[in-house]
């Protein structure tokens, strides 16, 4: 008789590798030789085949079948506005590729390119890395080296209530673009919740509304305050500013949040609101006065240089300057007497007429950025003062060009 192991070991093998790949299919979504596409539970789309790559390389192959499946996937998401596609794109570490680890991304990205020739809304496509290596090889073929998952957008609608007392609400939402802090130009709905509210601010004192304003680990803070999620809550409060609403009625927060989507390159919302009591006491305006003459204080200490490489519409900003202004704006809005001075500088290079108008172009140029960064231009002085007022010596080079400065300070 022959000995049984072999046959035994082999068995025990194919058992394992057919487990772990059933499993893997059935748990984790293994994209695998056919394609499904979900929203939660539900199969929205599905075919026997699937998206083929040669291994090492991000051009898909289509068939018409896996077409017809993407389409139907596409009439789904038409009605679900509210509604996105991610496209994770994975790969083998063992795939040799000019994209190195980006393999995968790039995958996706091919695929979200060829999704929208079909009919896809770009602002419902997400092209994303994926975090695993559920791909299936055969001979110089790649099956599956994406997946698909429908997901909800957060925060879609815009909803502000307080309670049963106030409820206002919009089918969409402020929309922020990925790692900025302006909004995109709000729909008619967006605006008539925000002015709702605000009357309603308006008649209710003793109410106070907190913004917390959202933003992802990953975006770049383009800001001038300490990061980009109190740069859109100010954005916000700047609305109900406008609408007549007090500054004491609006508190500005900020909060990681890692959900935030951003279909082409965009993000709903980015905010929630809170209402809550405001104690108008005697001791409480004691405080805030406090509070304020301190920071004034502080302000006043010192003065912020910037500079700046012309042509360029953003500032590298320390963690201490973005501090000054963070405190800056809490002053301003707290006291609407007080100007904060804008003042442009030049070096000796060029004629004195010259470099007063270029002083005075660097400081207009800083007043529109922290307009842009939600400051009040009629709380904005500014001032170009040429050369007449350098900070280091003008023989040098260094020195030329710490000359060429604007300072920002409250007198």
């Amino acid at each position: 008789m022959k000995n049984p192991l072999p046959l035994l070991v082999v068995s025990l093998l194919i058992w394992v590798i057919g487990g772990s790949f059933l499993y893997n299919a059935i748990c984790c979504g293994f994209p695998g030789p056919s394609l499904a596409i979900k929203d939660g539970d539900q199969t929205i789309a599905k075919s026997s085949q699937n998206i083929v790559f040669s291994i090492g390389g991000a051009k898909p192959e289509i068939s018409d079948q896996v077409k017809e499946a993407l389409s139907v996937a596409s009439n789904y998401l038409n009605d679900a506005p509210q509604k996105v596609l991610l496209i994770d794109g994975e790969y083998l570490e063992t795939e040799t590729s000019v994209y190195n680890e980006e393999l995968g991304l790039f995958r996706s990205r091919r695929v979200s390119e060829f999704l929208h020739t079909l009919g896809f809304d770009p602002q419902q496509v997400i092209a994303r890395k994926g975090d695993n290596e559920r791909v299936l090889t055969e001979e110089d073929k790649v099956y599956g080296g994406v997946s698909f998952r429908i997901a909800e957008l957060p925060f879609y609608n815009l909803k502000i209530e307080d309670g049963q007392d106030f409820v206002s609400s919009a089918a969409n939402n402020l929309r922020f673009k990925q790692s900025a802090f302006e909004f995109e130009p709000p729909s008619e709905d967006v605006d008539k919740v925000f002015k709702s509210t605000a009357e309603y601010l308006k008649k209710n004192a003793a109410k106070k509304l907190i913004i917390t304003g959202l933003f992802r680990s990953d975006e770049e803070n383009t800001s001038i305050v300490t990061d980009l999620g109190l740069a859109r809550a100010n954005q916000i409060k700047n609305i109900f500013q406008d609408l007549g609403v007090s500054s004491d009625q609006l508190t500005t927060l900020s909060k990681v949040n890692e959900e935030l989507l951003f279909p082409a390159n965009l993000v709903n919302g980015a905010a929630v609101y809170e209402f809550q009591e405001r104690a108008i006491t005697e001791e409480s305006q004691a405080k805030e006065e406090e509070i304020v003459s301190q920071i004034e204080e502080e302000l006043k200490k010192d003065d912020i240089k910037l500079y700046f490489e012309r042509g360029k519409n953003s500032l590298a900003l320390s963690q201490n300057q973005r501090e000054f202004f963070a405190n800056l704006i809490r002053y301003l809005d707290s006291k609407a007497s007080a100007r904060v001075y804008v003042e442009g500088h030049a070096s000796s290079t060029g004629t004195r007429s010259s470099n007063l108008e270029l002083s005075l172009e660097r400081a207009t140029f800083i007043k529109d950025y922290l307009v842009r960064n939600g400051l009040n231009s009629e709380q904005i002085i500014t001032s170009g003062k040429g050369m007449a007022a350098p900070i280091a010596t003008n023989d040098t080079e260094e020195g030329r060009a710490a000359n060429r400065r604007v300072e920002v300070f409250i007198k």
